[in-house]
């Protein structure tokens, strides 16, 4: 027997499970307590973070929160990358500029002596 829409909603009961998990920090639970008794009772740290916020101050995050500060620190390190890059390419291209005018100057140089270099 076909169980395609009884799937689905338990898939879609399981997602907002997992979204309800991670924002919050604690859960309320009843705790099995032999075959016929139970006790309420709390999940905690089930969803904490330890976050570096800078200048070595740390905070307890919720996973989703950590996911927003970590996605900020890496559009922040991509665009640091892309600078740099830029930067190592303008370097190069001064480096290779003055390595062509130091051998220009050379050969002047031994030009003008009238010495002969077989390079």
């Amino acid at each position: 027997m076909w169980e395609g829409p009884k799937f689905c909603h338990r898939q879609n009961s399981l997602i907002n499970l997992d979204q309800k998990i991670l924002e919050q920090l604690s859960h309320d639970i009843m705790v099995p307590f032999g075959k016929a008794a139970f006790f309420p009772s709390c999940l905690i740290h089930t969803n904490e973070f330890l976050v570096l916020l800078g200048e070595g101050y740390y905070d307890e995050r919720t996973s989703k929160q950590t996911v927003e500060i970590l996605q900020r620190r890496g559009k922040s390190l991509d665009s640091r990358v892309d600078s740099l890059e830029v930067n190592i390419k303008d370097l190069e291209a001064e480096a290779s500029f003055l390595n062509a005018t130091a051998s220009f100057l050379v050969a002047r140089f031994f030009w003008e002596k009238g010495i002969m270099l077989n390079f």
